[in-house]
């Protein structure tokens, strides 16, 4: 029975642990990021402005709305 139970256990916590692997973004959308980031600068849209996020996300070619997610 007690083994029964470790064995749930550690399978209750070893299935989360394995599926909050973090995926590192990729080089490219590191790239187009700056380079948006770049172009926000240029205009004056400074980081924490209104309209600062929705310029990137646009120059990014993501969606109004929508969250910006890795593409891996």
């Amino acid at each position: 029975m007690r083994v029964a139970l470790l064995a749930l256990l550690v399978v209750g916590l070893a299935v989360p642990a394995t599926a909050a692997k973090k995926r590192a973004m990729s080089e490219a959308t590191f790239n187009a990021f700056e380079a948006c980031e770049a172009k926000a600068a240029a205009q004056g849209l400074t980081h924490g402005q209104a309209g600062h996020t929705e310029f990137v996300k646009e120059c990014m070619g993501v969606k109004p709305g929508s969250v910006l997610r890795n593409s891996n």
